[in-house]
């Protein structure tokens, strides 16, 4: 018989699919005794951070 949890598969899929529509690239998912999600990402940048980014290659262009 399996323990319950307070949280589904797709919640760390929704998760995880949220990070990547972002540009963002996950490294680790920690799910805490809280039953929190944690989402551990490889070089974290905010909105803004991307958005300057894309800027930078158009004008380097």
């Amino acid at each position: 018989m399996k323990a319950k949890t307070g949280f589904k598969q797709s919640d760390i899929t929704r998760a995880l699919r949220g990070a990547q529509t972002a540009g963002q690239t996950v490294t680790e998912v920690t799910i805490s005794p809280s039953l929190e999600i944690k989402l551990k990402l490889q070089n974290p940048k905010s909105i803004e951070q991307q958005q300057d980014d894309d800027w930078d290659e158009v004008i380097d262009q």
